[in-house]
């Protein structure tokens, strides 16, 4: 799944390479200097892919936590009588075995360091074709 979305980000990235090399050209006409024009580029490129790597954390964090809680109210705890958050949240801590989380950190780290390298080979080559 993750190699299909770097595909479909790299066919949007080439399908966008002319609009990429105008603005580049526009940018160029305007006096900004080689070195900031690509930068530009290079953060415009980078910018839906950390959109989207947001959404993913956020979906993520959620997940587990609905996962987190579905088990809590399985093993029969009653999660209505807790007053506040802080209780709330402790009682979701209580249900964090250590292997689940350090398996969901892994994942989510392994996850955002292939998506930044992605991020940056599609940058450099957004940058050097645009220019």
């Amino acid at each position: 799944m993750l190699f299909g979305a770097f595909f479909a980000a790299g066919l949007k990235t080439l399908t966008e390479l002319s609009a990429f090399q105008r603005r580049y050209e526009f940018l160029r006409c305007l006096g900004m200097k080689r070195r900031q024009r690509r930068k530009c580029i290079a953060w415009e490129v980078r910018l839906l892919y950390r959109i989207s790597t947001g959404a993913a954390l956020f979906m993520a964090a959620a997940y587990m936590l609905s996962f987190v809680y579905r088990e809590n109210i399985h093993s029969g705890k009653d999660l209505s009588a807790f007053g506040s958050a802080a209780d709330v949240l402790c009682t979701f801590s209580k249900g964090l075995e250590p292997a689940f989380l350090r398996n969901w950190v892994a994942v989510i780290v392994l996850y955002v360091t292939a998506n930044s390298v992605m991020q940056g080979i599609f940058a450099r080559y957004v940058a050097r074709k645009a220019g």
